[in-house]
């Protein structure tokens, strides 16, 4: 059983363009959970409407933030395979049957993660584009950048300080990769049950590096993760793109992106993953050079509040 996941707040405009995707696969999923944070723009009416051809399950979200919603969503669902959608994203008609033949495929993969490309909205059309819609550049690999041991065969992998890198890619078509990311990913079920993503970033505001989290859990629970690469096999969606998605540029946005970096360390030794703290200083000391005035004061409440979530474990 497939259960699909979407999470959305303030999206009534492109919330149609993510269900009426849904609607179109060539293998409709069983069950689609939807994490509503009320914001009074008629989505419920927009998910009303789809009801009728979809099976729908509206879950309200009161408060919190994103991982809260994704935790509601992952408790609700009933399906092993769990996929996430944006709610501003579309999905290829493929979508959900490429997902399944990965997961077939790969017994010992506990998530995957497709190709995301730009589309944009002009009027009442979408363009669609064959762009990537994130960056995917190498990054140098020094004494802060050095894998985990749970990800020594990995080609894109977090890093003993907490920070994110990848290596160059080798011509292979999937990507031993931690690198997943939550507008299009697939999941066991299995791989996720007993996680505890929300009390993890109880203290975020953004969740920003939330997918390496559930990664970094799996991979303990024996679980590899994949990022496909290859468009013949790769699950495709294409997110739109708009003020709310380029979010991440603003400034309030990235000093939370900065406070979740630094946190991200102290998540994962909580996980009794086999960190290193040195590097982690090392890290932020070498990542505080640009954009300093915003990196350093949320580097040093990161710092502060993971170091009070790992070893005082306050509730």
């Amino acid at each position: 059983m497939i259960s699909v996941i979407i999470t959305t707040y303030h999206r009534s405009w492109a919330l149609p363009y993510s269900l009426y995707s849904l609607k179109e696969q060539t293998h409709l999923p069983e069950e689609i959970v939807i994490i509503l944070k009320p914001s009074n723009d008629k989505s419920e009416n927009v998910i009303n409407k789809f009801s009728r051809d979809l099976n729908i399950k509206l879950i309200i979200q009161n408060r919190g933030n994103i991982t809260d919603a994704v935790s509601m969503g992952i408790k609700a669902s009933h399906g092993n395979l769990i996929l996430f959608l944006d709610d501003d994203a579309i999905a290829e008609k493929f979508w959900v049957e490429k997902y399944l033949r990965l997961f077939k495929t790969f017994p010992l993969a506990g998530g995957f993660t497709g190709l995301t490309y730009k589309a944009f909205k002009i009027k009442d059309r979408i363009i669609k584009t064959e762009e990537n819609f994130y960056e995917e550049k190498p990054t140098k690999i020094w004494l802060h950048r050095m894998p985990l041991d749970i990800y020594k065969d990995y080609e894109e992998f977090v890093s003993d300080s907490g920070i994110l890198s990848r290596i160059l890619f080798t011509s292979s078509s999937i990507l031993r990769s931690a690198l997943l990311v939550g507008c299009n990913m697939g999941w066991r079920k299995e791989a996720l049950i007993g996680n505890d993503l929300k009390k993890a970033f109880r203290e975020s505001k953004i969740g920003a590096l939330y997918e390496q989290y559930l990664t970094s859990y799996s991979r303990l629970k024996g679980y590899y993760t994949y990022r496909v690469i290859d468009p013949t096999i790769a699950p495709i969606v294409w997110h739109i793109q708009h003020s709310y998605s380029l979010q991440r540029k603003h400034i309030w946005s990235e000093f939370w992106r900065s406070f979740d970096l630094a946190y991200n360390y102290w998540r994962l030794k909580h996980l009794k993953c086999r960190t290193s703290f040195p590097r982690y200083l090392l890290a932020l000391i070498i990542l505080s050079r640009k954009k300093s005035c915003l990196r350093i004061p949320a580097y040093i409440y990161g710092f502060v509040k993971g170091f009070c979530y790992n070893f005082f474990n306050y509730s």
